[in-house]
């Protein structure tokens, strides 16, 4: 059953770390820039939360109800990350880049270090407690006459789950349900998982209390959490209403409001080559790729 939980965890998990590369690009100047920095805070939290509960791993008295509020509580810390969002990220961005460009006089350091900075806001604590999971899943699978194997078969069930999982938001979630729903949608799997790693492996009441608690308040947050959450953090939605917002597997699209004006926000992805009219005629068989917009590129309408 462990093994078992434990892949849908990861399934959950990578579910996530596809959530944050697309919701963190408002933060960030790139794309390339928002996926290489969320990676590396979600490996580096992976790596924290394991070498931390490694090394107490042996006084945990109940592995299951360990194990199983860790799930839970990382579900709903990573929703309740993005509810809490505002200005106080950029804020908070904008102090971190300017004290390292005063302690390193280098325009790259204090780019990474703004990056840097949003990217442990949204991704660090979750994925600390994902990691924490780890040698508890392994205390609880792990036999003394077969490590090697049952330590194999742990990665191995995690992998393929997040595997799963990542194919299964990218392609199927998102599109469907939008980022916030996603997100919320994951949350409450974990807080399911929780519950059932806490009711399968006969934990005490206290641990199945804790267990049913954080996943009614994973429910809760999904249910309070609007869906335009992500509308309302884009950076020109401060000064206008949003009129219009919409994602889809190709980007995301709003119409924000001024007073004034109009502003149309796009953040899309590169499109196929396509051969355009003229050459299609000529037969030149040359390829004019269609124009896209990248973050924060916002254009008048």
């Amino acid at each position: 059953m462990a093994v078992a939980l434990y892949a849908a965890a990861g399934a959950i998990a990578l579910g996530y770390e596809v959530i944050w590369s697309q919701s963190i690009v408002q933060f960030m100047s790139t794309r390339s820039f928002a996926f290489s920095v969320v990676l590396a805070t979600y490996l580096a939290g992976l790596a924290a939360g394991a070498a931390i509960v490694a090394r107490m791993i042996d006084r945990i008295r109940d592995p299951w109800s360990a194990f199983g509020l860790l799930i839970a509580a990382a579900g709903f810390l990573a929703l309740i990350e993005i509810a809490a969002l505002g200005h106080w990220l950029v804020v908070a961005q904008t102090a971190t880049e300017a004290f390292v460009l005063r302690l390193t006089e280098s325009q790259f350091a204090s780019m990474c270090a703004r990056f840097a900075a949003a990217a442990f806001c949204i991704v660090f604590v979750p994925t600390l407690l994902l990691g924490a999971a780890f040698p508890v899943a392994l205390r609880l699978v792990v036999r003394d006459a077969h490590i090697g194997q049952d330590v194999g078969a742990v990665v191995a069930v995690n992998t393929l789950g997040g595997v799963g999982g990542a194919l299964l938001t990218g392609f199927v979630l998102l599109p469907w349900l939008g980022l916030v729903h996603t997100l919320a949608l994951l949350a409450i799997g974990a807080g399911l998982l929780g519950v059932l790693a806490c009711w399968g492996g006969r934990s005490g009441r206290t641990g199945l209390g804790l267990a049913f608690a954080v996943g009614a308040a994973c429910i809760v947050a999904a249910v309070a959490t609007p869906s335009d959450r992500f509308a309302q953090l884009l950076p020109a939605a401060r000064s206008g209403k949003i009129m219009f917002y919409e994602e889809s597997p190709g980007g995301t699209v709003a119409v924000v409001n001024t007073g004034r004006f109009r502003r149309l926000i796009s953040r899309a992805y590169p499109i196929p080559a396509t051969p355009c009219r003229r050459c299609a005629t000529c037969g030149c068989k040359r390829s004019c790729r269609s124009s896209f917009t990248m973050a924060s590129r916002n254009q008048p309408w």
